[in-house]
């Protein structure tokens, strides 16, 4: 897994334009939030939602981007929505079997993560 989960973190990097620690946060939440629920990635509106309490702070934009890029939703396909409350956490609703978890990203790792080798590095 650890192979697997290391090539979606360099193509979400890619995709965004930038390497980050909320990049890393929002693929990591969106990929807990998809096990702990037991479903896989879609973008399909009939089966998940997902629902970020973003505000407009530095570094959630680039969560909620991965946040999309790891389960699937979009604002614009509506099967994401974000509720502002200037938060990281997610919540991700399988509609058809009706059970939801939400996921948080805890702030105590963000530093260390920042200054990691692998953040330190650019392309």
């Amino acid at each position: 897994m650890e192979g697997k989960y290391k090539q979606l973190l360099l193509n979400a990097f890619e995709l965004h334009g930038h390497k980050c620690w909320a990049s890393t946060a929002g693929v990591r939440a969106g990929l807990a939030a998809l096990r702990a629920l037991g479903v896989k990635r879609t973008g399909n509106s009939t089966e998940l939602h997902c629902i970020v309490e973003i505000g407009n702070n530095h570094g959630v934009d680039c969560f909620a981007d991965r946040i999309h890029y790891a389960t699937g939703h979009t604002l614009g396909n509506g099967n994401i929505g974000n509720s502002g409350w200037g938060k990281l956490p997610i919540t991700l609703i399988d509609k058809k079997k009706e059970p939801s978890v939400r996921v948080f990203y805890k702030r105590t790792h963000q530093k260390k993560i920042a200054e990691s080798a692998a953040f330190a590095q650019h392309n």
